[in-house]
């Protein structure tokens, strides 16, 4: 497991999540659907944005305010993530 924050580029070694039971049901569809995509067996990188709290401006857009993305890495697919997430995945390091 690799836990990567991008806002201030570095690695964690723990997240404490809080979710409320609709997220974790969705948190658990999204991972179960990420582990079974046949897809992350071949070279294709399989992830998906877990979605936290959204707001809604005055104009009436939608933002995320919070979000989690997970990817599946395997030995096939890795050649296909960034050079940064290509390090953080085989060294544990950026």
């Amino acid at each position: 497991m690799r836990i990567y924050n991008d806002s201030n580029n570095s690695l964690l070694d723990e997240v404490e999540i809080s979710l409320t039971i609709e997220e974790a049901e969705d948190f658990q569809f999204r991972l179960n659907d990420l582990a079974n995509n046949p897809a992350h067996k071949y070279d294709t990188i399989v992830d998906d944005f877990i979605e936290g709290d959204v707001i809604e401006k005055e104009d009436g857009t939608q933002w995320i305010t919070k979000s989690i993305r997970i990817s599946i890495y395997t030995k096939e697919n890795l050649n296909k993530y960034s050079d940064l997430a290509f390090k953080i995945i085989t060294k544990d390091k950026l």
